[in-house]
């Protein structure tokens, strides 16, 4: 194993990281022995890192054998990979037409704990167009699509989000006040979408709109951006109703069946 780990990186989350690899590439049950060999790791250190690998059900021990196999809960990691590649999958098409409709850049972002991740993109055809990129991570509470998200989700899942995450201030722009934001989510459950005024990105405005899962939760949104200097608040609203209508159509792909009066229900609603 390698020792040359970034000092900003955690040396024990990286080893345990390294000897679930280790085992999943072998594809085999192996001893803590046969681990540290291979590895070249301590023994007492790779047992610690194995045991406490095996109570998180990432690992499994085999009583008669002592020996250790990739366990159950790394499905979930699986699960979770194959559910953003479906919904990649899903909401393709509707960005392609996105940026067919509009001219600008089309995102796809998925929530991810108590942050955003931008899981697609399809690029602008105009030669100025914002930079970003598959694999970012975002703030909720500076763009379009965060907020979109937050504006549905539990008041307390909203307050866990704030404080684990802050509201801090990326450009002169952002909402960096707990009341203000909120009142702003209220607005935007009123119309359906929500504008990220130059609040992630200085001169890059976006309008996004929520995605919904099979339960009704936000798991996603997407939105259209573009440079603040093509997009005033006219053009920008006028993007609105497609990507409202899109977001909807992958909502219903995933299973989600919208009722009158449901958090969807004002999509088509636009300020004029």
């Amino acid at each position: 194993m390698s020792n040359n780990i970034p000092k900003n990186f955690s040396q024990t989350v990286m080893k345990a990281l390294t000897v679930l690899e280790y085992i999943a590439e072998q594809g085999k049950e192996m001893g803590v022995n046969e681990v540290a060999r291979g590895l070249k790791m301590d023994s007492s250190t790779t047992y610690r890192l194995m045991a406490t690998l095996s109570a998180r059900g990432y690992l499994r021990q085999d009583r008669d054998t002592n020996k250790y196999r990739i366990g159950p809960r790394v499905l979930l990691l699986y699960k979770a990979m194959q559910d953003v590649l479906e919904l990649r999958r899903l909401a393709s098409p509707y960005l392609n037409r996105l940026v067919e409709q509009t001219g600008e850049t089309a995102h796809l972002m998925a929530l991810q704990g108590a942050e955003g991740v931008y899981i697609e993109r399809v690029d602008s055809p105009q030669t100025v167009r914002m930079v970003s990129y598959v694999g970012k991570q975002e703030l909720l509470h500076c763009s379009s699509v965060g907020k979109a998200i937050l504006a549905h989700l539990p008041e307390e899942e909203v307050d866990w989000i704030i404080e684990v995450r802050g509201l801090p201030r990326i450009t002169p722009n952002t909402i960096t006040d707990p009341v203000v934001l909120k009142q702003q989510l209220e607005e935007v459950r009123r119309l359906g979408y929500a504008i990220d005024d130059m609040e992630g990105e200085e001169s890059v405005r976006c309008v996004g709109a929520p995605i919904f899962d099979l339960t009704g939760k936000p798991i996603a949104a997407i939105s259209v951006a573009a440079p603040a200097y093509r997009a005033g608040f006219e053009r920008l609203r006028s993007f609105a109703p497609f990507v409202i209508e899109a977001a909807r159509a992958i909502s219903r792909e995933l299973g989600y069946e919208e009722r009158p009066g449901s958090a969807a229900s004002p999509a088509r609603r636009v300020v004029k």
